[in-house]
């Protein structure tokens, strides 16, 4: 699974701090009912079928850096079973 980092958000107001914002998306409940019993703030793992429909790239014009958007049209969804083990990191001992 690919690992999303936030980007750094614009300040609304100079005494604003910038809020850390990740890629979201919105569903109906009747295409995930299970969400009804969900808690905000808590992760859940839902696997996605989707459909490419479109590209979009362009230049930064700070920086030149090429970005870009993609859409998809959702054709499937499923809720994953949480993970019995998660990855954790291995204990090195230093001597």
């Amino acid at each position: 699974m690919n690992k999303i980092k936030p980007m750094s958000g614009e300040k609304m107001m100079e005494a604003d701090m910038p809020k850390k914002m990740y890629p979201m998306f919105h569903i109906g409940l009747e295409h995930l009912p299970e969400a009804k019993n969900w808690k905000p703030g808590e992760t859940y793992q839902v696997g996605l079928q989707i459909k490419m429909t479109g590209m979009d790239m362009h230049k930064d014009d700070k920086n030149s850096k090429e970005r870009g958007n993609v859409n998809f049209d959702i054709t499937g969804i499923e809720v994953q079973k949480a993970k019995a083990n998660p990855i954790k990191k291995a204990n090195r001992y230093v001597k």
